[in-house]
């Protein structure tokens, strides 16, 4: 292996690995985009949607009896 094609060699390994880190680092992007997007993670609840009776008829609470 002479000089030219080690050269080349390390070329391609700095290639591979710049190729990597930027794929990666656009992959955490993504995901850290679609956290913050609305309809993801922890959801806001009001009161009525407490209230099992309104949605469900036979809703029966099984505490206080």
């Amino acid at each position: 292996m002479g000089p030219q094609s080690f050269e080349e060699h390390i070329q391609h390994q700095f290639d591979s690995y710049c190729k990597k880190t930027l794929k990666l680092t656009a992959r955490d992007c993504y995901r850290r985009i679609k956290r913050r997007a609305p309809g993801y993670g922890p959801r806001k609840l009001n009161m009525e949607d407490f209230n099992g009776e309104e949605r469900n008829p036979q809703y029966r609470p099984t505490y206080g009896n």
